[in-house]
């Protein structure tokens, strides 16, 4: 399957879903995917909260906490849920405030292991 499909699988199979995108390491989109009806700047949503992934991501280093799993980041009028993959790669789901939290980290759980696949990593 290629990441545009997982990625609107991802939005078309949590409640709430705004859009996900698929971004690199550095921040960069790979993919992403809007809600049909949604206005969001999930690109730049995405880039800026990789850098924050970032900078977390260098605290559990240091403080010998692990692998970051998941990120949320909850605000006002959305949530953010961030998955981790393979090689620092991570998803960016937007989320209205409404959205099913526990429904987005079951399919994003099971996206990424798709993602993943599909890198071959």
């Amino acid at each position: 399957m290629s990441f545009g499909r997982i990625l609107e699988h991802i939005v078309d199979n949590t409640y709430g879903a705004r859009g996900a995108v698929f971004l690199d390491k550095d921040g960069e989109v790979v993919q992403s995917y809007l809600a049909p009806k949604t206005k969001a700047e999930l690109e730049i949503i995405g880039a800026y909260h990789g850098i924050t992934l970032s900078s977390c991501r260098k605290f559990s280093e240091e403080a010998e906490m692990g692998s970051i799993e998941v990120l949320i980041c909850k605000y006002k009028d959305a949530i953010c849920v961030i998955k981790t993959l393979n090689e620092g790669y991570f998803v960016l789901l937007l989320l209205s405030p409404q959205g099913n939290l526990g429904q987005a980290m079951y399919v994003l759980k099971e996206a990424a292991a798709e993602i993943n696949a599909e890198m071959g990593i």
